[in-house]
């Protein structure tokens, strides 16, 4: 069992009493889960959902975490995460391009692989503020999802008439990208 970033579904952190009843419900279900039991990041107020490997566990959390109204995924892919290998041509590279967005964190496989069949992390790419400058360019290399320290791109293409359409959407604030320059 993993857990993802706890806020409650308005928005609102899990504050006090409710993150201490939040924490004790996870403390007393782990001696009862099957599966490998773990917290993401230092965190308890970062939680978004759970993430388990048994179906079991699944209907102890749901049952357990009722109160919270946290959703809980069981992960039942494979095991042994097979990742594509990181495709960044040269052609990416001059423009900036310097990783994908799933080949800059660690995490247990099932987390990771649960985040990239649901966010797609292995199609988005990360690139600089020479990237950022010239964003058109990467989506002529066939980027359709790119971070910037300055934007996060997405392009789509039509399904009538194969028009490619772009959203723009400001980064701010973020310090993740500070290393890319």
């Amino acid at each position: 069992m993993y857990l993802t970033e706890p806020s409650n579904e308005s928005g609102h952190r899990y504050r006090g009493q409710q993150r201490n009843a939040l924490l004790n419900c996870c403390t007393h279900s782990s001696s009862e889960l099957k599966g490998e039991c773990g917290q993401l990041g230092q965190s308890a107020t970062l939680l978004k959902s759970f993430i388990t490997q048994d179906p079991y566990d699944r209907d102890l959390l749901v049952k357990n975490l009722k109160p919270f109204d946290i959703p809980v995924l069981n992960y039942t892919g494979n095991r042994q995460m097979q990742n594509k290998p990181l495709v960044v041509s040269d052609m990416m590279h001059n423009l900036g391009i310097t990783s994908r967005l799933d080949e800059v964190f660690e995490a247990p496989s099932a987390v990771k692989e649960v985040l990239i069949s649901q966010a797609a992390l292995d199609h988005s790419f990360i690139g600089s503020e020479e990237t950022n400058r010239r964003a058109d360019d990467a989506n002529k290399l066939g980027v359709m999802d790119l971070w910037t320290p300055e934007n996060h791109y997405r392009w789509s293409i039509s399904r009538y008439g194969g028009h490619v359409s772009a959203s723009v959407n400001p980064v701010q604030g973020s310090r993740l990208f500070a290393s890319s320059k």
